[in-house]
């Protein structure tokens, strides 16, 4: 009789080490899913930074030529509409749009390398100051 006690309290304590193992795998793999998750989620706004970058720095080499254009002497050939920029981290295009005075609205697209990330924005640029008047998504 003893012994069918102590298969008892085996079988229970064997139930319990599954259950607890069970609930140790569920928090291993919920931890492995997070950690795989946060790496996507870091790597893709890492992705969406660059592009914002590539932007900017578009913009600031497109306003440097600009101004470097009108400090010129004049006899300069006619202006470029669109322009092509291979920067360390992808490919611009800057499109000019339209010019109303010293106001300039650009399109720019930039192509991060090596991935499919892509940012579109229309920009009017005041090629007085140099700053940027408006931003838009596109």
């Amino acid at each position: 009789m003893v012994r069918v006690g102590w298969q008892k309290e085996e079988g229970y304590a064997l139930y319990l080490v599954m259950v607890i193992s069970l609930f140790l795998f569920l928090i291993l793999a919920h931890l492995l899913g997070t950690y795989v998750n946060q790496t996507n989620m870091i790597r893709a706004k890492e992705l969406q930074v660059r592009a914002e970058n590539l932007v900017l720095s578009a913009v600031a080499l497109w306003t440097a030529q600009e101004l470097n254009d009108q400090e010129g002497d004049g006899d300069s050939p006619a202006k470029t509409r669109e322009w092509m920029i291979d920067l360390q981290d992808g490919t611009v295009t800057l499109k000019q749009e339209s010019e109303n005075g010293h106001v300039v609205v650009l399109t720019i697209e930039a192509r991060v390398k090596d991935s499919d990330v892509k940012r579109r924005v229309r920009v009017t640029v005041n090629l007085d100051t140099g700053e940027i008047v408006a931003w838009r998504n596109l």
